[in-house]
């Protein structure tokens, strides 16, 4: 690592992060006071729409035929699709932006020409948006404490069970910012990079909805990163899925070491 690169990336992270910061803590106290609202009603009208009782287990998780808590209900706000859409779009525009960002807009050639090693803008950056992602995750616990405590609700918001669903959350998060480092560091143009990173997701949360409703697509769901990151059943039996994060933290970790491979000795291309 290099400490003028790791000042230099948090400088340019910085903003974006102290925005999606305060987004991700406003979305998480208004999810729980709506949840607080109207969780009665949610649950009497899923139980009696069969077809909407699929749909949430294919988006969120949640089996309303199953006894559902507020507990779990609240834990739907740590995969709802804006959550997500946030997430992801933070890991895109900064993973991609030294690996194929320079050199997209041809400012490569002066920032791998400087006194610093491949290997170190690369572990900087890293570190540096994997520090983001743990300022994130907590911002989401830090929006159910607020919101449990400002807001009535059927039963007391224990912020301590939403903690365990955070470390499966920062290993999601990592093996999508490694996967965007690795296809950045094969790529000259950010918006190609960006493109292959975003259809894969996308492509993961297609399958995992679609596989609720064509049992011949289930096996293919081990396939998507969604399938190992289910906050709600770490809140409604209290334990973390250490398989899961384990899968999540070791595909990562062999993406991002490929990308090094692959950044350190890839050609800059003079336009």
């Amino acid at each position: 690592m290099n400490r003028a690169v790791l000042r230099r990336a948090f400088r340019d992270t910085r903003a974006l992060l102290l925005a999606l910061t305060l987004v991700v803590l406003g979305f998480e106290v208004l999810f729980v006071f709506v949840i607080g609202e109207l969780s009665g009603q949610l649950i009497a009208f899923w139980k009696q729409m069969p077809f909407v009782s699929k749909v949430l287990r294919a988006l969120v998780g949640i089996d309303p035929g199953r006894d559902v808590s507020f507990a779990s209900m609240v834990a739907i706000g740590l995969i709802h699709p804006f959550l997500l859409a946030v997430l992801w779009t933070f890991l895109l525009v900064v993973c991609s932006r030294d690996t194929v960002g320079e050199i997209d807009r041809g400012t490569a050639d002066l920032l791998l020409t400087l006194p610093v090693s491949r290997a170190a803008v690369y572990t900087s950056t890293t570190v540096v948006w994997i520090g983001a992602v743990a300022v994130l995750a907590l911002a989401t616990w830090a929006g159910i404490w607020i919101g449990g405590r400002a807001f009535d609700s059927p039963e007391p918001v224990d912020a301590g069970r939403y903690l365990r669903p955070l470390i499966s959350l920062v290993a999601l998060s990592a093996a999508i910012g490694c996967a965007t480092m690795c296809a950045s560091s094969f790529l000259v143009r950010r918006g190609y990079a960006i493109a292959v990173v975003l259809a894969a997701l996308l492509l993961s949360f297609l399958l995992n909805f679609l596989a609720a409703f064509v049992p011949l697509l289930q096996p293919l769901c081990v396939l998507g990163v969604l399938y190992y990151y289910r906050p709600v059943d770490i809140v409604r039996d209290n334990a973390i899925p250490w398989r899961d994060v384990t899968v999540l933290l070791s595909s990562g970790a062999a993406l991002w070491t490929i990308g090094l491979w692959r950044f350190c000795r890839r050609d800059i291309p003079a336009a």
